[in-house]
């Protein structure tokens, strides 16, 4: 039977960005010169006309169905959650694509400010709509950078995650968000047999993180054009950049 726990239950959703390519995104102190909501510092700086593979990290009560940016359905991978082991306790990780195509490189001294909509599916929590759905949404300082742009894009801190804390109730809202630089972020490592792991996954995970090993032994990093499994059952550690020299 589906009943209301605590009306104003506090969860943690975190987001990390990488782009296809392996290049991390950055992000910078604006230190209030420009505001969005409740993210009032803080500058995401991304590239245009790139692919960007996003992870959500969420605990297992909470699950994102699909997300928006700025009006447009991200594509989300069709793998199932994975769960990682992380020192505050298991997370379901989610994995999917966003392309910055419908952007131009932002003017100087100009920002944009991008709308993100999650859907959520939060255990045994009644949504507005009767069942265990909810809205969260916000919006975040973005600047867009040219391709070739290879000074001001890199100037500011690699970003780690994004925090964003969530009270999930009759009207679930973001309460707050918080940005870390990837050394101030936890690795992250995903518990799967590499039997389970098809050619597609084992990709969009390497291109998320930085690199993939299997009892120690790598198998595949951000750079591979290809890889294969032997088919043994081992445990997968996928290791972000943090561990690695920038």
């Amino acid at each position: 039977a589906m009943f209301n726990r605590a009306s104003s239950r506090p969860s943690n959703l975190f987001m990390r960005l990488r782009s296809e390519a392996g290049e991390q995104a950055v992000f910078k102190d604006d230190k209030g010169r420009f505001t969005s909501d409740i993210n009032k510092t803080h500058t995401l700086k991304l590239r245009v006309d790139t692919a960007y593979h996003i992870s959500l990290e969420c605990p297992p009560h909470m699950r994102v169905k699909t997300i928006s940016i700025h009006g447009t359905p991200v594509e989300m991978d069709e793998a199932p959650a994975r769960t990682s082991l992380q020192s505050d306790g298991a997370k379901l990780i989610i994995v999917g694509t966003w392309h910055t195509t419908c952007f131009e490189s932002s003017l100087q001294s100009c920002r944009e400010k991008i709308e993100f909509i999650f859907v959520v599916e939060v255990d045994g929590l009644r949504g507005p709509n009767s069942d265990e759905r909810h809205l969260l949404k916000t919006k975040l300082i973005c600047k867009f950078y040219s391709l070739e742009d290879a000074t001001y894009h890199n100037k500011g801190f690699s970003l780690g995650a994004i925090k964003m804390r969530c009270l999930m109730g009759g009207v679930s809202r973001i309460s707050s968000i918080t940005f870390a630089d990837i050394d101030h972020t936890e690795i992250l490592k995903v518990e799967a047999d590499s039997s389970e792991l098809s050619s597609s996954e084992l990709s969009s995970l390497s291109s998320s993180f930085r690199e993939i090993t299997l009892a120690g032994e790598t198998i595949a990093s951000s750079t591979d054009d290809s890889m294969s499994l032997n088919g043994e059952k081992k445990n997968l550690t996928v290791k972000t950049k943090k561990d690695f020299e920038r």
